[in-house]
């Protein structure tokens, strides 16, 4: 992402504050668009652990439009985990409770700064969330992927990436702008699947969505997704925000 693309961004975006008209935000550098309340159909009719469903939000939320990136990551964590160092690149090698602590430290910053609003918080996307801003930013088309059938135009993956994540916003993104939710690197999320749907009694696993640069272009299907012990940290694994209020 070019420094003028990201300046012009950044003054577009501050100039609305906080105001529940603009539909981007930017707080502490990191920008948000805005998903708005709405019904749509997700899942597929094949798989077990995403089946097909119709699913209602009735609160918009506001989804990160990049990765967070390694530069984001280490100036709230005073670290980077990442195998492959790159500060426009994703974060990575980031279990998910690094992620839920990223989340509750960005918040705390955000907030003596001045920046989050009162009641408002950072942290991880619901599964359910995920796909509903993927989806919804194909503007009522079935895509495989966020943003088009063709997975060489929005995403990395096994085909493409020469085995290495890539810096963040260099794909095209999807019609909401959100960037990678295609491959790169996967995604966790704050919910784990119902016993019913994984077959497995009395274990503790994350979701995982969007697949990574490692993997093959049905791996990063739109609706598939992952599960993974919670504690795991690769080069694979990474972070995406959500900013909603405090429920």
């Amino acid at each position: 992402m070019s420094t003028l693309r990201y300046s012009l961004i950044l003054s577009i975006c501050l100039s609305f504050a906080f105001n529940s008209a603009s539909k981007q935000k930017v707080i502490n550098d990191i920008e948000f668009v805005l998903i708005k309340k709405g019904s749509l159909t997700i899942g597929a009719a094949t798989d077990i652990k995403n089946p097909q469903q119709k699913i209602s939000v009735k609160k918009g939320f506001w989804i990160s439009i990049f990765e967070v990136t390694q530069e984001h990551y280490q100036s709230v964590m005073g670290i980077n985990p990442s195998k492959q160092i790159g500060k426009d690149h994703p974060v990575e090698s980031v279990s998910w409770f690094d992620a839920i602590k990223f989340c509750e430290e960005l918040t705390k910053e955000a907030g003596k700064t001045g920046q989050l609003p009162k009641g408002y918080v950072f942290r991880l996307p619901t599964s359910l969330e995920w796909e509903f801003a993927a989806k919804r930013g194909t503007h009522g088309l079935e895509n495989k992927f966020a943003g088009s059938d063709s997975i060489n135009n929005v995403g990395w993956y096994r085909g493409n990436s020469k085995n290495s994540h890539h810096p963040v916003g260099q794909k095209h993104p999807n019609k909401l702008g959100i960037y990678d939710l295609t491959g790169n690197v996967w995604e966790w999320c704050f919910d784990s699947l119902p016993e019913e749907r994984t077959g497995k009694k009395g274990t503790e696993t994350r979701i995982k969505r969007g697949g990574c640069f490692f993997n093959d272009a049905n791996t990063c299907l739109i609706t598939n997704l992952g599960e993974m012990d919670p504690k795991a940290k690769g080069q694979r694994y990474g972070i995406r925000l959500v900013l909603t209020h405090r429920k």
